[in-house]
C-alpha cells in the first residue's frame, strides 16, 4: 500500500476518457445508478476519484456516479469533476477501492483476493498454488463445487498462521475426512480446524482425527458450534475436540483454547 502522501489535483474530465478496471471493480449496479439519478442533487455529488496510470484515467471510486451523470444526459458522455491521483499502481487503486467502499458497500473477499492474485501478490499466489497441488480449486468462482474453496479470508488466515507443511497437512485432513464436499470448506470448518491444529499439532493422532471427522457431517459441526458459549473459531475447534475425544478414555486431549 502507499507509504507516502499521494500527489493529486482537482480537474474536470470527459467520461469517455475515464476507464473502469475490471480487475478490481465490480459490475455496474443499475439499481444503484437509478437511485442516484432519482435522488439527484448537484450540491451533493462528489468528485469521482481517478488514477492517472499508463496514460489513462482509471476510476477507483465513483463508477456509479459517472454512470448516473451520463444517464442524466440520455447516455451521452459529459464532463465530470475528478480528484486525480498520480503515482498509484493498480494494486494501490484496488486497496483504495476496497477501503473507500468497505463501509457503504461491503467488498467481497473473492474480489479482493482475485485482484491480489492477478497482480502477482506472492502470499496469495503461494496459497493458491499450495491448494492446487492438494487438488483444491481456488479460482475465485463464486459457485459451490466439490473441492472449490470459497472461504478465502479464512483460508488466507490459515495459510498465514501455519507453516507450509502444517497448512498442507491440515487441509488434507479436511479433504480426507469429507472428500472435498463444499460444506467442509466453509470459513467455520477451515478456521476451526486451523485453531485445533495450532493447539494440538504433534499431540493428536491424525488417523483417528480423520476417522472421527468423516463420521460427522460438517454441517452439524457448524450448527453445534454456533450455539456454544464460545466465540470465533474456538467454538468450532471445541466441537472438533469433542469429536476427537468422544467415547474414548485413552489418548484424550485436554482443553487448550
Amino acid at each position: 500500500m502507499i507509504n507516502s502522501t499521494p500527489e493529486y489535483e482537482y480537474k474536470q474530465a470527459n467520461t469517455k476518457d475515464i476507464f473502469v478496471d475490471p480487475l478490481y471493480q465490480r459490475d455496474l449496479d443499475n439499481s444503484k445508478v437509478s437511485k442516484i439519478v432519482r435522488d439527484w442533487n448537484p450540491y451533493l455529488v462528489n468528485a469521482v476519484k481517478v488514477s492517472w496510470r499508463d496514460g489513462k484515467l482509471w476510476v477507483f471510486d465513483g463508477q456509479h456516479t459517472i454512470a448516473a451523470c451520463k444517464a442524466k444526459r440520455g447516455g451521452r458522455d459529459c464532463m465530470v469533476d475528478c480528484k486525480v491521483f498520480y503515482g498509484l499502481t493498480r494494486l494501490d487503486e484496488m486497496e483504495l477501492f476496497i477501503a473507500q467502499n468497505g463501509a457503504a458497500t461491503p467488498v467481497k473477499a473473492r474480489e479482493k483476493y482475485r485482484a491480489l492474485f492477478n497482480n502477482g501478490d506472492p502470499d496469495i499466489t503461494a496459497m493458491v498454488r499450495e491448494c492446487e497441488m492438494m487438488g483444491f480449486l481456488v479460482d475465485f468462482n463464486p459457485n459451490k463445487a466439490r473441492n472449490r474453496i470459497l472461504a478465502l479470508r479464512a483460508l488466507f488466515t490459515s495459510f498465514k498462521s501455519l507453516d507450509s507443511e502444517s497448512f498442507r497437512d491440515m487441509m488434507l485432513i479436511i479433504k480426507e475426512a469429507w472428500g472435498g464436499m463444499p460444506e467442509s470448506l466453509t470459513s467455520e470448518i477451515i478456521s476451526g480446524m486451523t485453531k485445533f491444529y495450532m493447539a494440538y499439532h504433534g499431540d493428536f493422532n491424525r488417523k483417528r482425527l480423520v476417522k472421527r471427522l468423516s463420521h460427522n457431517n460438517p454441517i452439524a459441526i457448524v450448527r453445534d458450534g454456533k450455539v456454544t458459549a464460545s466465540s470465533g473459531a474456538n467454538r468450532y475447534a471445541r466441537i472438533i475436540l469433542g469429536l476427537y475425544n468422544q467415547n474414548t478414555s485413552s489418548g484424550r486431549l485436554d482443553e487448550r483454547f
